[in-house]
């Protein structure tokens, strides 16, 4: 004798919440997941993925699965479906500063003057000789002022996208990509 299963008083609802975004092809569906509600969909990468083109997620709302909850959800899906037509969804939006590890200009260049200064710290006081600087000057200084460039015109990057953005502007399969990714990546 099969079980019978187990529904949530809010299913029938959110079918027929699920029915309508579908029939208005938004491209979102809204999810149970114990007593939470979630949207689901083809949404572009989260900061911080290395993917780089849109696939199917679930977009955390930590509604209650509630009636009011529900209603929310289904208002949320239409917000973001409008968002993802127009391309100006972002992921901070949704999961918060953290997740959307952006830094201002003054945080990067601390990074880089702490990383300077363990660069030189780290190989020394005999090894602070003439190639060292050259080194310094020539292989790491023009792509960590190319990433503060980048940081600076497109404040609204992450640095790992800002990172990204800034390999992406070599030419492909070059020593000064080579260089950069080097540079980048210490």
């Amino acid at each position: 004798m099969a079980e019978p299963s187990v529904t949530h008083s809010l299913d029938k609802a959110l079918n027929q919440v699920n029915r309508r975004l579908k029939a208005a092809k938004m491209g979102l569906q809204v999810e149970r997941r114990g007593e939470r509600l979630n949207l689901r969909g083809t949404l572009p990468p989260r900061p911080g993925s290395p993917k780089l083109r849109p696939y199917q997620q679930r977009l955390p709302l930590k509604l209650p699965a509630t009636k009011a909850g529900l209603k929310q959800c289904e208002q949320t899906a239409k917000i973001i479906a409008a968002q993802l037509l127009q391309n100006i969804f972002d992921w901070r939006d949704y999961l918060g500063p953290v997740a959307g590890l952006r830094m201002a200009r003054t945080d990067l260049s601390a990074q880089i003057e702490a990383f300077e200064h363990h660069f030189f710290a780290t190989r020394g006081a005999d090894s602070l000789t003439a190639s060292l600087h050259t080194t310094w000057e020539k292989t790491y200084i023009p792509y960590l002022r190319k990433l503060s460039k980048t940081a600076e015109r497109h404040s609204n990057l992450s640095l790992p996208e800002a990172i990204y953005a800034t390999v992406q502007s070599t030419k492909a399969n070059s020593r000064s990509r080579q260089i950069c990714c080097t540079a980048l990546a210490a």
